[in-house]
């Protein structure tokens, strides 16, 4: 990517992730020229490929959000560093989707829980999207059980609770930024739910 494309890519994904309208899927978002701060985007697009500048932004806008709109927040280590980690997710998608179900059965079985007591609303609030506030299992993997399960309509409906739409808003958003067989993971979960 050269600097403009950087700044498209950085402005598309995050109106994607602020604006319910937008798809930075379906957008071709073509800007005229960069803003003032160009040498910011010009040290991504010499300094990070094509693929770690787009999880570097993912990582920033799932992980570490705040809804500033200053580029330096975004090329900082923490941003680097949650990009890596959601890199190396995406990239082992079926390892680490399994390894959060065992460890949301190893949570569940030690508080005298089934698998689906964890997706239950307790003292107003769902205990899975505790657990995610809590760092106990990873948002694409919400994302992915949201996929087989559906359960984030059911939140909507029970509860219409800010922060559970904004966890709803990030779920839809998260389609489309990795590749994922839904009849593996249904297996996966049912062979480490029972």
């Amino acid at each position: 990517m050269n600097s403009l494309e950087v700044y498209e890519t950085f402005l598309g994904m995050y109106k994607h992730f602020t604006n319910k309208g937008f798809d930075f899927h379906n957008t071709n978002l073509r800007i005229k020229r960069i803003p003032s701060n160009k040498k910011t985007f010009e040290y991504i697009a010499r300094n990070f490929s094509d693929i770690d500048t787009q999880f570097m932004f993912l990582g920033k806008l799932l992980i570490d959000f705040e809804p500033r709109f200053w580029i330096g927040d975004y090329i900082n280590e923490n941003s680097i560093n949650n990009g890596n980690i959601l890199r190396g997710w995406v990239e082992g998608i079926n390892y680490w989707f399994e390894h959060d179900i065992k460890s949301l059965m190893k949570y569940a079985k030690g508080k005298g829980l089934s698998f689906i007591d964890l997706f239950k609303i307790d003292n107003d609030y769902p205990i899975i999207i505790k657990l995610l506030n809590e760092n106990k299992i990873f948002l694409p993997t919400l994302f992915l059980i949201n996929k087989i399960t559906n359960i984030s309509n059911y939140y909507n409906r029970a509860l219409g609770d800010d922060d559970c739409n904004i966890y709803n808003f990030k779920l839809c958003k998260l389609d489309g930024f990795f590749d994922y067989n839904v009849q593996t993971l249904e297996n996966t979960l049912t062979n480490n739910t029972k």
